[in-house]
């Protein structure tokens, strides 16, 4: 197990070893969320695109804070444990780092894994008025769906990445989160696993962003802190085929795993390798019903049920997740109340599962 003085020797090998920035990051991201106070951007048309974004924006924030985050920072501070030194692990992620922040905001390091690539966030300061509006409505756009739903959807993430007038990768959402989140973005550059497949290292020039490590500094008390988000597939096949992704699965310190909105994957026969890994591994999980099989988890961790649970969303109206349905109905004196919307939403509301190794506490 990596003790919380290695956990901190990466996130200080990261912050020193980066070479003199090429681009303010930290100003492409204050751009990003229409804040440029001090700049004067010019032309006056510019500043009128970057005001109407960040108005436009804070609604968005309202709505999303109003609905999940607020709610989720409650329930976190009652029923979660952090240590320090933990880092926290999110498959099956999209760019949707707000989650994890809220579940575990003094976290050094954030491990996010989705299948969209990050792709190289633009540099916004360089760009006319008509091109600078047309893209960060293409970021609202992202942000408002997220502000109403609480999760990603794979097939809009997805069209995003690829439409010309779309984001062209969700690294802008990452940064746009860390920003209103609190966090002054230090430095951004493309990762890849290591040749041992024990850790993550900034990958050469001219290799393309598929991943990529965020340095932030917390703007409360200026701490330190790595959001590294991976564009991995973790289907069995994928898994293996990529050099050294097993033996980097193994090789993360023991998490706090968090799945939202991961689709029943886990639940399936072609993602055992990582369900497999995310039992062994996490100190504990955070999940809704479409993560980690019900009965595999209960056999390894000590559970909490919080919320209800009838039916699975109605993407996936034909699973019959039998065995949590029992747990739900029979063991009705044990539910505890959800005070959090978390995960999909039905009309039975939100359905959570937390759970810890045995013996931890």
């Amino acid at each position: 197990m990596m003790r919380a003085w290695a956990v901190a020797a990466v996130v200080a090998a990261a912050l020193t070893a980066t070479p003199a920035l090429a681009i303010d990051w930290g100003r492409e991201a204050r751009w990003l969320c229409g804040e440029v106070e001090g700049e004067a951007p010019s032309p006056a048309r510019i500043a009128a695109v970057l005001a109407r974004h960040r108005g436009e924006l804070e609604r968005g924030w309202r709505r999303w804070r109003a609905g999940f985050g607020d709610g989720l920072t409650a329930w976190a501070a009652k029923n979660l444990v952090f240590d320090a030194g933990d880092i926290v692990l999110y498959p099956f992620s999209g760019p949707d780092f707000v989650t994890i922040h809220r579940l575990y905001p003094r976290a050094s390091r954030y491990v996010m894994i989705a299948g969209q690539d990050a792709g190289k966030p633009p540099e916004l300061s360089k760009r006319a008025a008509g091109p600078l509006s047309e893209y960060l409505a293409a970021v609202r756009l992202e942000f408002n769906r997220f502000s109403w739903n609480g999760y990603f959807r794979t097939s809009e993430l997805n069209e995003a990445e690829t439409d010309d007038k779309g984001l062209r990768g969700i690294a802008p959402v990452l940064l746009l989160f860390a920003r209103g989140e609190g966090y002054e973005v230090v430095d951004v550059y493309p990762i890849r696993i290591d040749a041992a497949g024990t850790d993550l290292e900034r990958a050469p020039d001219g290799e393309p962003w598929r991943s990529l490590r965020v340095e932030l500094k917390r703007r409360d008390d200026g701490a330190r802190v790595i959001l590294d988000y991976c564009s991995f597939g973790l289907a069995d096949p994928q898994v293996r085929a990529r050099n050294g992704m097993k033996t980097w699965l193994y090789a993360l310190p023991p998490p706090r795993t968090v799945l939202k909105a991961a689709s029943h994957l886990l639940q399936t026969e072609v993602f055992t390798v990582v369900a497999k890994a995310l039992i062994e591994r996490s100190k504990s999980i955070v999940q809704d019903e479409s993560g980690l099989d019900y009965l595999a988890l209960t056999k390894a961790f000590d559970v909490r049920l919080f919320g209800r649970f009838g039916v699975a969303e109605r993407s996936f109206s034909e699973l019959k997740l039998e065995a949590l349905e029992k747990a739900y109905k029979t063991g009705r004196a044990k539910v505890e109340r959800m005070t959090a919307r978390f995960g999909y939403q039905k009309g039975g509301g939100a359905c959570v599962q937390l759970a810890w190794q045995r013996k931890q506490r």
